[in-house]
């Protein structure tokens, strides 16, 4: 929310006709919800939400004549790119009271945001380590894993129900569901392309580069969600982030083929995958250094670093333990480099440890794309 009237911590004289909220960006009323309490804690009946003509970052509630007192305002929305913002503010009439109880009455707690997270957290982990993962393989034909054809099958099924349990979420977590409000949600589109994606994928017998290509397209398609929309200039914002997931996929989905490799190369079989080791070595040091850079540049362009540095903000601290995740994840990728170029063969462990951070990493964000950053 930019600014909204009463102003939080504002005292008017009279008592005004409407509050009036205005936001960053579009708001529908049938996913957007306020309710206002007296000094009391007790609520206060309003009119629905209206729209300003003109302008629909603008709402508008019309209220009934408030007498002298403290009142607190709390709403709640779906924002564009699907994740639920909820808020609350305080604003008095002719004075402020000298107490202002917790409202009496709460608006339902909604379960919906935490399972959203969650659906998204694992519908990109998903989609990154299958994009990464068919395209490591197709790139190092010299080593095959039999069992990934069957795999990706199996990835295109989950994915298939993540997505479809996605749209329901964000369908309950809005007061009413129409085609048009659905449709109107850059989320719900991308979801809806995700699902297009999905189907055209399963069409059998054609050219390698069809399925490699769809699957480019899936892992670039999580650029379009999250806070890219709400930067200037978005042209720039996402091509950024594009950059960050595409380079992301390809580094979880060499560690996840390693991973694999070593499912097949038991015991002796092992040094074979020394083979790879000029191949995997540098996916991993391009697609990381590609990472951390487009990470660096998504950050200054949310909120300078100024900013990140001194705020105490959630999504600061969530960014502060992504930058230390990744170069935990560096330490280990060096100590596996060092003990590969020596001839020895590759911890599992260290791997597995590796692809653990990377989901880490990518749920702090998921989240961090599900609310506001430092300005």
């Amino acid at each position: 929310m930019l600014e909204s009237f009463p102003a939080d911590g504002e005292v008017v004289q009279k008592s005004p006709d409407q509050i009036t909220l205005r936001f960053s960006e579009i708001v529908e009323p049938d996913s957007f919800s306020l309710a206002l309490y007296d000094w009391k804690g007790k609520k206060i009946s309003t009119a629905a939400p209206q729209m300003v003509k003109g302008d629909a970052t603008q709402i508008t509630v019309p209220l009934r004549s408030l007498d002298q007192g403290s009142y607190t305002v709390e709403w709640s929305m779906v924002s564009e790119d699907g994740h639920p913002v909820k808020s609350s503010y305080i604003f008095s009439v002719g004075q402020k009271s000298p107490e202002v109880a917790q409202p009496a009455e709460q608006q339902p707690q909604m379960a919906w945001p935490a399972i959203l997270v969650g659906l998204r957290f694992l519908t990109e982990i998903v989609l990154l380590i299958g994009c990464g993962l068919v395209w490591n393989d197709w790139l190092s034909r010299a080593y095959r894993v039999p069992e990934l054809r069957k795999f990706v099958s199996y990835v295109w099924a989950l994915l298939l129900l993540l997505l479809l349990g996605q749209l329901f979420v964000y369908a309950m977590s809005i007061d009413t569901v129409t085609l048009d409000i659905l449709l109107e949600s850059p989320f719900v589109r991308m979801v809806l392309i995700q699902l297009l994606l999905l189907i055209l994928m399963a069409i059998p017998n054609m050219v390698k580069g069809w399925y490699l290509g769809i699957w480019l397209l899936l892992g670039g398609s999580l650029a379009f969600g999250g806070h890219a929309w709400g930067i200037e200039p978005v042209g720039l914002a996402l091509a950024v982030r594009l950059l960050h997931l595409l380079s992301i996929a390809f580094w979880l989905g060499a560690l996840f083929n390693l991973i694999l490799c070593f499912r097949k190369s038991e015991g002796s079989r092992q040094p074979a995958l020394l083979t790879l080791r000029r191949y995997f070595l540098n996916v991993l040091l391009i697609s990381s250094i590609a990472a951390i850079i487009s990470g660096l540049l998504m950050s200054q362009m949310q909120a300078n670093w100024a900013a990140i540095i001194s705020s105490s903000s959630l999504w600061a601290l969530l960014l502060r333990c992504k930058v230390i995740l990744v170069l935990f994840m560096l330490l280990l990728a060096w100590m596996q480099t060092r003990r590969w170029r020596k001839g020895e063969l590759l911890s599992r462990d260290m791997l597995r440890l590796e692809l653990i951070i990377g989901a880490i990493v990518l749920l702090a964000g998921v989240w961090m794309s599900q609310i506001n950053y430092s300005l």
